[in-house]
């Protein structure tokens, strides 16, 4: 249930991308019909006085589904982005930053739409001022409104871009791709944004396929072993990990089982995200009490990170223990 858990949080983050994508082609949209727009707000000889009124209303006209479509991609982004970490979160991965970052991120885009509308009305309350200066002082308080509300706003949002940058680069650490590093980095440096959502999309695919293939990323929390379930009320596992083994460069494997009566291993399968690899060679037989266990697999280089080993006793029983390499 938590690699499921986990693979959607990272699918969420790779969605948020994809948008950030379709986002920014719309924003190369919007640049594009404003350079091929000629804008003439200053009034012509012989042109009514509501002329640069007109001419205003057709610029808004233009960009104003541009602008709603943008909003709304960016929230829905931000909205899956947070609902991605909290995910990562509860498998106890070290993503807090993250959902806090996209919180705030999400408060400012109210904040910096309620300030632009009041500069919006300033600007067509004064454009007939414009024409007869000076401009009548009781306009003036949506302007410095707007500013101050635009200011609070993204000062807001640039805190929370940071702590989604953090997010998203802890990510990259826990999963050990560079790609969703760079990516992350990437998002807030002009021109060079336009390539991040590809490095993300990438980057979240390799870690999604690592998940699938057991691959456990670097821990960032306290590890506690699945134990073995289905016992009777009032007694414990006949067997489980004590602590959390290791995994070696040669593939050698160690680590301690408690036993509550003599037992047999008869297989172990190492999850990785090239495939399972089965035990070549491993300590046989267990005693009651703690036992030293050594199992050596395939010598394969393998990404640092901690990784799920099932075990099976010659009764039956089944224990998935936990190693880090």
């Amino acid at each position: 249930m938590s690699s499921q858990l986990e693979i959607s949080g990272l699918r969420k983050l790779r969605i948020y991308a994809l948008i950030a994508l379709i986002s920014i082609l719309i924003s190369l949209s919007l640049n594009f019909f404003l350079q091929i727009t000629p804008l003439t707000i200053q009034q012509q000889p012989g042109a009514p006085p509501t002329a640069p009124l007109r001419e205003l209303a057709r610029l808004f006209g233009l960009i104003i589904p541009f602008l709603i479509v943008g909003a709304i991609l960016q929230l829905a982004s931000l909205i899956i982005l947070r609902s991605g970490f909290k995910d990562l979160l509860q498998v106890r991965r070290d993503v807090g930053v993250g959902v806090t970052g996209t919180t705030l991120y999400i408060v400012s885009l109210p904040v910096l739409v309620i300030g632009a509308l009041a500069i919006l009305l300033f600007v067509i309350r004064s454009l007939p001022a414009f024409q007869n200066p000076p401009v009548p002082p009781t306009l003036v308080g949506p302007l410095v409104g707007g500013v101050i509300l635009i200011l609070i706003g993204a000062l807001i949002a640039l805190v929370g871009a940071i702590m989604v940058i953090i997010g998203l680069f802890k990510v990259g650490s826990i999963y050990g791709e560079g790609l969703i590093k760079v990516g992350a980095i990437l998002t807030i440096i002009p021109y060079l944004n336009l390539v991040a959502p590809f490095l993300l999309i990438f980057g979240l695919g390799n870690a999604i396929r690592k998940v699938q293939g057991g691959y456990s990323g670097q821990s960032t929390g306290p590890l506690t072993p699945p134990q073995f379930p289905g016992q009777s009320p009032g007694r414990g596992p006949q067997v489980y990990q004590v602590g959390v083994g290791s995994l070696d460069d040669n593939g050698v494997t160690r680590l301690t089982l408690y036993s509550a009566s003599p037992m047999t291993l008869v297989s172990a399968i190492l999850y990785t995200q090239s495939g399972p690899r089965v035990a070549r060679s491993l300590t046989l037989s267990l005693s009651p009490g703690y036992n030293n266990v050594e199992m050596t697999f395939d010598t394969s280089p393998l990404p640092k990170g901690t990784y799920n080993v099932d075990i099976t006793f010659s009764n039956g029983l089944s224990l998935r223990v936990l190693v880090v390499h």
